[in-house]
């Protein structure tokens, strides 16, 4: 499950408190959604490039249920915007850059 907080202090603290409705959640939760195994995928390949870590290759294919695209992964390699070490993915310093640029490529199948 993803979970999105409410996106002002007033509505975060009402809804910890239960300010108005006299039930406090105890978070400051607003919408919880459940993610398919592609959106988990797409969420842990954004996130996860952002990171020193980067993303284990397999771990993307196994959430999407596919490898990512071969020949885009390749370009954004041979390009200098990512670097594979064995199933580790990350981004370069150049890639960091463009890097909503760069996971739209590999998300785009």
């Amino acid at each position: 499950q993803a979970t999105i907080a409410h996106m002002t202090p007033g509505a975060y603290v009402r809804s910890v408190a239960g300010i108005g409705t006299g039930t406090g959640t105890g978070t400051g939760i607003d919408v919880v959604e459940t993610l398919s195994g592609a959106d988990w995928a797409a969420e842990y390949l954004l996130m996860g490039l952002r990171i020193e870590d980067g993303v284990s290759i397999q771990r993307y294919a196994d959430l999407a249920g596919m490898a990512l695209n071969q020949i885009e992964l390749g370009n954004l390699i041979q390009d200098g915007f990512l670097r594979r070490q064995g199933d580790r993915l990350n981004a370069t310093s150049e890639g960091r850059l463009v890097l909503n640029a760069v996971t739209e490529k590999l998300l785009i199948t």
